[in-house]
């Protein structure tokens, strides 16, 4: 098996799903003082990023989960890939890389999308 092409393929996907990730919670944070005052369309927008971040973090789960296949099948691959978020390793950082469902519920404090 050739690993270059495939990590290569991995990097390239890992960098599309955090940029898009960011877009999600760019949008989310537009719409969160709307949300918080009840403004009926900053609400039900605000239910679909919720729905976006949440299919977002699965689709991060299902990436990792194919990291550690590989680094199963290839034991000179490091056990965890860089953290896309900061550069760090995640056996290195200080704390290990919440997921965008969590960085999104922090975003939501004080706001309770059921009137």
């Amino acid at each position: 098996m050739n690993l270059k092409p495939i990590l290569d393929a991995y990097a390239a996907l890992s960098a599309q799903m955090d940029q898009s990730s960011s877009g999600v919670l760019e949008i989310a944070a537009l719409l969160k003082e709307g949300a918080k005052n009840q403004d009926p369309q900053a609400v039900a927008c605000m239910k679909l990023v919720q729905e976006l971040a949440a299919s977002h973090e699965a689709e991060h789960q299902k990436l990792a989960g194919l990291w550690r296949e590989l680094s199963t099948a290839i034991p000179t691959l490091p056990k965890y890939p860089e953290d896309g978020v900061n550069g760090v390793a995640v056996e290195q950082a200080q704390s290990p890389r919440l997921g965008l469902r969590s960085f999104f519920d922090g975003l939501m404090d004080g706001f309770d999308p059921k009137p």
